[in-house]
């Protein structure tokens, strides 16, 4: 099985869990940050679906220009 998953997103909500699980805030965010608390819970995350056989695939793509809507439909239908 495959998943999509918008990066951006992805990394807010792995930055709130991991700063604040359970009302809680163990993590040293103010100082410096406390980056391999961080890098545990997303090898956490990414760790449970990899023994569940799902394949995720992050995906960082930022906002589209209005004027390329058109362009964008048309490529989304051609892939």
């Amino acid at each position: 099985m495959r998943l999509l998953i918008d990066g951006y997103s992805l990394v807010f909500e792995l930055y709130l869990l991991a700063h604040c699980p359970a009302a809680t805030c163990p993590m040293e965010w103010l100082h410096g940050g406390d980056y391999a608390e961080f890098a545990k819970h997303v090898n956490d995350f990414f760790g449970a679906f990899k023994q569940s056989n799902i394949l995720l695939t992050v995906v960082f793509d930022g906002c589209t220009d209005p004027k390329k809507h058109s362009t964008f439909h048309v490529n989304m239908h051609i892939s």
